[in-house]
């Protein structure tokens, strides 16, 4: 599958909050946690600086867990065929970060909403 970048759709709050709602209810119901993590924050000019990217189309979100095996949103600048433009830095002596993206404030544990 080839993107062109414009994929998506754009939804009402209602449709949002309907998404939102299931997502919680599941979460109770079915995990049993008592208050779950309702939506995570990414600033601007990290989104950006991804987006920016040679080749880049798109962001894909991979799901994940972080230390606490609380749920994380890990954020990746993509290609026209979906592949992760990332490159694995590890082990590299002069790695940096700055393929992935996570680790963004949790909501409601950072903020009100």
């Amino acid at each position: 599958m080839k993107v062109k970048g414009n994929e998506g759709e754009y939804i009402t709050l209602k449709e949002a909050s309907i998404r939102q709602e299931k997502h919680l209810k599941h979460r109770k119901d079915v995990l049993k946690e008592s208050d779950p993590i309702k939506s995570q924050f990414f600033g601007k000019e990290k989104l950006l600086a991804l987006l920016s990217k040679p080749n880049c189309k798109g962001l894909k979100i991979i799901y994940g867990h972080d230390g606490n095996s609380l749920p994380s949103l890990v954020l990746a600048a993509a290609d026209e065929d979906l592949n992760v433009l990332g490159v694995d830095k590890t082990g590299l002596k002069d790695g940096e970060p700055g393929d992935y993206l996570a680790g963004g404030p949790i909501c409601p544990r950072d903020c009100a909403q």
